[in-house]
């Protein structure tokens, strides 16, 4: 029998989970007005945030469900959670669902939910022992993954574009783009289409039927591009380009350059010429290399208008002298070619 568990009026919403998930309470978790975390046996179950679309959402605005079809199963399975058969099990028992199917769309709200419930520092808590979902407990999630994936979320979004602001502020997509072209994902053109000025990220992830967190996501990136206005008071986030740019302790910033530069042809210096009665230059004088025997030998240099010098007649026989063959190496290549043979 899980022990009860007192947990504080006004405090983190994170502490006080981990607080009910050590004791295995059953019950719901009130997180200010909006959000709400259900747990049984110390497990979280179901999930709840006024900031993400709900299941009825997801399936309906997406096109998996007919509204009516959801209607239906809110009225035979009991939305309070009191009766025998819940919405998920009518949806399954009918066919308009595999379990597959509900149990992710489950564990997708849950972790949606979970990362603006647990994103607060402070928020005023309640906790209900016993109170359950509707839905019942399709699947379960622990308390420790649960606030370690809404933290590993947020630290990816601050990666993307650290302002926070965006979440929750009106988008209004520019008119004029930065560049001269511009892609867009499916998710990031939906979005762009349904940003008026007037709907925050949130209330257009429910009417897209998408969960929040990847719109959340979606958006940073178009901030982070340029391509929708930043709330009032948000700093703009400067383009890196992939090399590593950031100045050293002391040392003066460095000023962009331009894209293009035009390439300058500086002409080679030239030696000053020699006036006349200067000295030449000194020169090292190197012995030139050994001649190879049987090579004529090196005409001496010569001043301008002077004749060749005669060369001397060669010697009568330069020819080496006959070298005596070795029978012995001569019968062995003979024999050598008639095996070839």
């Amino acid at each position: 029998m899980a022990k009860s568990v007192r947990i504080p009026r006004t405090g983190s919403p994170r502490r006080a989970l981990t607080q009910l998930a050590t004791a295995g309470a059953t019950g719901a978790l009130h997180i200010g007005t909006d959000d709400c975390l259900y747990l049984f046996a110390g497990e979280v179950v179901f999930a709840e945030s006024g900031s993400s679309p709900g299941i009825g959402d997801l399936l309906t605005a997406s096109g998996r469900l007919a509204e009516q079809t959801w209607l239906a199963a809110l009225a035979r399975g009991g939305a309070a959670g009191k009766a025998d058969v819940r919405p998920g099990a009518w949806l399954v028992q009918q066919g308009h669902l595999t379990h597959g199917e509900l149990e992710l769309c489950v564990l997708g709200a849950i972790y949606d939910a979970a990362y603006f419930a647990l994103g607060s520092a402070s928020a005023v808590l309640r906790f209900v022992d016993g109170e359950t979902h509707g839905m019942g407990a399709v699947t379960s999630v622990e308390a420790a993954v649960l606030s370690k994936e809404s933290a590993r979320r947020r630290k990816l979004l601050d990666e993307i574009y650290p302002e926070p602001g965006l979440d929750h502020a009106p988008l209004l997509p520019i008119r004029r783009p930065p560049t001269p072209r511009v892609v867009l994902s499916a998710l990031q053109w939906e979005i762009v289409g349904r940003a008026d000025g007037s709907l925050a990220p949130t209330a257009i992830a429910r009417a897209l039927g998408r969960a929040g967190y990847a719109v959340l996501t979606e958006v940073r990136r178009l901030a982070a591009s340029g391509l929708v206005a930043l709330p009032a008071g948000a700093l703009p986030l400067p383009i890196h380009s992939g090399r590593d740019e950031r100045p050293s302790r002391g040392a003066p910033p460095r000023v962009a350059e331009p894209a293009t530069r035009a390439r300058v042809e500086v002409p080679r210096r030239r030696a000053p010429a020699e006036p006349d009665g200067a000295a030449p230059p000194i020169r090292a004088s190197v012995p030139a290399p050994p001649a190879p025997p049987g090579a004529l030998p090196a005409l001496p240099r010569r001043a301008p208008g002077e004749r060749l010098p005669v060369l001397p007649d060669p010697p009568e026989s330069t020819s080496p002298p006959p070298v005596p063959a070795d029978e012995a190496l001569l019968k062995r290549i003979r024999t050598a070619l008639k095996a070839l043979r």
